[in-house]
């Protein structure tokens, strides 16, 4: 071999060697300046955003709550209870009923069981505070999903409804609230029926049932609609907010004292 090639062949070599040194030494260079704390961070952080509104730390963030809930419910002497039991006051007070009228209404919540299996059993009252929990009243909401209201029956007409069409299929795009029913049928999961509100007259039940809906959030129901009441009820979008509130955290008292499930924040 010439020595011209030999010259050549050794540069080469130390041309690969070099390049082989700098690549490690960028590579080295690039893996300590890489934060991977922060990377793993924004990571997590992307997975739970969806479920931010789940979370006790930041139940209260507003700009996280999917729901026409007021936030001043889960702070110490913060909402206006006064406020609220007047503004319900004057919601009834706007429905025209005769003394005569049956008394016979409700308004009904279809909830999905499988969402509230991890509700705790109701705590010592001793260890409580006489706040809402936020988480368990959030996860309470989202188990909502269906707003009605009628006669004592008429919650019993959405299943031989769903039954019906199950049987004998005719729609080939079922309404959201049937394909719901469907998704738990599937899973042997029978929708729990809730009286939110009864002895109601048939206006008080469709003003309850509107404020009710807005309250929720018609895009976390599959309600069509929250009717027509509302624009006849004399309040602001805040009052609303506040009776909606009010009523929500009330019913959800209610449902569980009725079932033994704690509500209340402990100390």
């Amino acid at each position: 071999m010439h020595q011209d090639q030999l010259d050549l062949k050794h540069q080469m070599k130390e041309i690969t060697i070099m390049n082989t040194i700098n690549v490690k030494n960028e590579t080295t260079h690039f893996l300590h300046s890489y934060n991977f704390e922060s990377c793993i961070r924004e990571y997590i952080k992307h997975i739970i955003k969806p479920l931010r509104h789940f979370c006790p730390t930041n139940i209260t963030d507003s700009e996280h709550t999917l729901h026409n809930i007021s936030t001043d419910i889960f702070k110490t002497n913060s909402f206006s209870f006064d406020e609220a039991r007047r503004l319900e006051r004057e919601m009834l007070s706007q429905c025209s009923s005769s003394w005569l009228e049956k008394r016979n209404s409700i308004v009904y919540f279809l909830i999905d069981p499988s969402m509230l299996k991890n509700l705790p059993p109701k705590k010592d009252s001793s260890l409580e505070s006489e706040l809402i929990d936020p988480h368990f009243f959030f996860q309470f909401i989202s188990s909502i999903f269906y707003v009605g209201c009628g006669l004592i029956d008429r919650p019993d007409s959405h299943f031989l409804q769903a039954l019906n069409e199950r049987m004998n299929p005719t729609n080939l795009d079922p309404s959201p609230k049937i394909q719901r029913i469907f998704s738990l049928m599937d899973r042997f999961i029978e929708p729990t029926i809730y009286h939110a509100q009864e002895n109601l007259s048939k206006q008080e039940s469709f003003m309850y049932e509107a404020i009710i809906i807005e309250t929720i959030s018609l895009k976390n129901l599959t309600n069509k609609t929250c009717g027509n009441n509302l624009k006849k009820l004399n309040m602001n979008t805040r009052q609303r907010k506040v009776l909606g509130t009010y009523l929500m955290c009330e019913i959800f008292k209610k449902y569980g004292s009725k079932f033994g499930l704690t509500v209340f924040a402990g100390n």
